[in-house]
C-alpha cells in the first residue's frame, strides 16, 4: 500500500507568544512587510495586517520619526505607579499588583484614550478588549526586553495576568543620532477578518495613533525613569570560581558532614556544610538567609533574560535591611570555606556590579526546511539537505594516491 503525504503541509502552528523574543520567533518577519496587507500609509506611519499564525489575524502599526534621547528604553512596569505620580500623564492610571521579576510586573491600568477609544470603534467587532476597554481596571501582565534583538531595542508585551485574550507587542528601536527612533505596535484579532469597509476611517486612525504614540512612548523612555530604575535594584555577584565546590551554608542541626569553624560561634554559624546541586547565586542566597531565618526577594532574570548563573538582582530596601547581618555571616563562611577546602581562595561578593547575561535569545531566522518524500516504507531527501545527509568517510580521489 503506497501512501501519498505532503509533508510541507504537516507544518505545526505557532505556539502563543509570551514575551518579545517569542513574539519575533513566531512571526520572522515581524518587522519587513512581505508577508502582510498593506492598509493605509501616511508620512511615516503604516497600517498592516496579515494572518495570525497561532490564529486569528495581526495588526500592526509602524511610526517612524519618533523622538527619543540617545539610550532610551522603555521603563520598567513596576515603577510606572511611582513615575506617573511625579510626571503626571493625563488619562494614564496604574496600581502594581505583583512583581514576577525586573521588567515582569501584573498592574491594575486604566488608560482613557482617543487612540484607544478609535481601536474600540474599529476592531471590537471582531474582538471585545483589544481597546479602551482592556485596559479598564484589569489587571495586566506587562513584560519589559532589551536589546532583542539589537543593541538598544527594547519592548514591551502586554497580556491578561491570566494569559488569555489581550495580545499586545510594542517594540522600539532608535535609528539615529539625531534622536530619532522606530516604533512598532502589534496585537492580534481573534477573528481572522479586518474590517476593510472602514478603510475610509484608517487616515484618521494612524494619524492619531501617531500624535498620541509619538508624545507618549518619549514620555514613557525619559532618563527620570531610567534614574528611578538605578535606585531599585542591587545586582549581586559572586567572584571566585569555585574551583574547590560549592560555597557553604549553615549547616542544618543533625548534620553529620559540617565543617566546624570557631569564628563562628559568637554569630550561633560554627558549623557549615556545602550548598547542594546545581550553583545559582539566586538559589544559594535563598538557602543561605533562609538558614538565617531571613526572606527577601532575589531574582535570576531581568528585563526578559536570565543572568549568569554567578548573578543575581534583589530590590535595593529588602538588600539595605539585611545587608549589615548578611556580610558577618558570609565572613564567617569564607572561613569554613578555607577551612573545608584548604588554601587562601574563598568565594567573595560584588555589589552593584555590571550585569551579565547568560545564553540571550538570538534573532529569528527563517530557514529553509527539507523537502521530504516518502515512497513505499523509504524517505527521500534530496543531497542538498546537508543537515540530513548520513555521515560517512570521505575518499581521496586517485590523482592523489601517491605512487609506490
Amino acid at each position: 500500500l503506497k501512501l501519498k503525504r505532503d509533508w510541507a503541509s504537516l507544518s505545526l502552528p505557532a505556539m502563543q507568544p509570551h514575551s518579545v523574543a517569542e513574539w519575533f520567533q513566531a512571526v520572522p518577519d515581524l518587522l519587513s512587510c512581505k508577508t502582510w496587507t498593506l492598509a493605509c500609509a501616511r508620512p511615516q506611519v503604516q497600517l498592516l495586517h496579515r494572518d495570525c499564525p497561532w490564529g486569528g489575524r495581526l495588526v500592526k502599526i509602524e511610526l517612524e520619526g519618533i523622538d527619543l534621547k540617545p539610550g532610551a528604553v522603555v521603563l520598567r512596569p513596576e515603577l510606572w505607579p511611582t513615575y506617573f505620580q511625579q510626571r503626571p500623564e493625563k488619562g494614564v492610571w496604574s496600581e502594581l499588583r505583583e512583581v514576577i521579576a525586573p521588567g515582569d510586573a501584573i498592574l491594575r491600568t486604566s488608560v482613557e484614550w482617543m487612540p484607544c477609544r478609535l481601536t474600540d470603534a474599529l476592531f471590537s467587532k471582531f474582538e471585545n478588549s483589544i481597546g479602551l476597554a482592556c485596559f479598564r481596571g484589569k489587571e495586566l501582565r506587562f513584560k519589559v526586553s532589551r536589546d532583542f534583538p539589537q543593541q538598544g531595542d527594547s519592548g514591551l508585551t502586554v497580556e491578561e495576568a491570566t494569559g488569555q485574550s489581550v495580545q499586545r507587542l510594542a517594540w522600539l528601536r532608535p535609528e539615529t543620532s539625531e534622536g530619532k527612533g522606530r516604533l512598532l505596535l502589534a496585537w492580534r484579532l481573534l477573528d481572522d477578518q479586518f474590517p476593510a469597509l472602514a478603510s475610509d476611517q484608517f487616515v484618521q486612525y494612524v494619524e492619531c495613533m501617531q500624535r498620541s504614540y509619538s508624545r507618549f512612548f518619549p514620555h514613557l523612555c525619559a532618563s527620570e525613569g531610567m534614574k528611578l530604575e538605578k535606585t531599585c535594584y542591587v545586582h549581586l555577584s559572586m567572584g571566585h570560581h569555585l574551583r574547590s565546590g560549592n560555597p557553604l551554608v549553615p549547616a542544618e542541626a543533625g548534620s553529620t558532614d559540617a565543617t566546624y569553624v570557631e569564628v563562628g560561634n559568637k554569630l550561633g554559624l560554627s558549623h557549615w556544610e556545602r550548598f547542594a546541586g546545581r550553583f545559582r547565586l539566586a538559589d544559594y542566597l535563598k538557602s543561605f538567609l533562609g538558614r538565617l531565618g531571613v526572606e527577601i526577594r532575589i531574582f535570576q532574570s531581568m528585563d526578559g533574560q536570565d543572568l549568569a548563573s554567578h548573578q543575581c538582582v534583589v530590590p535595593r530596601d529588602q538588600w539595605q535591611r539585611i545587608r549589615g547581618r548578611f556580610r558577618e555571616a558570609f565572613r564567617v563562611q569564607r572561613s569554613a570555606y578555607r577551612r573545608c577546602n584548604g588554601g587562601r581562595n574563598a568565594p567573595f561578593f560584588h555589589e552593584d556590579g555590571k550585569p551579565e547575561l547568560s545564553m540571550a535569545p538570538s534573532a529569528p531566522q527563517q530557514q529553509a526546511q527539507p523537502v521530504l518524500v516518502i515512497r513505499n516504507t523509504f524517505w527521500h531527501v534530496p543531497e542538498t539537505c546537508e543537515s540530513m545527509k548520513r555521515c560517512r568517510t570521505v575518499s581521496l580521489p586517485l590523482t592523489h594516491i601517491p605512487e609506490v
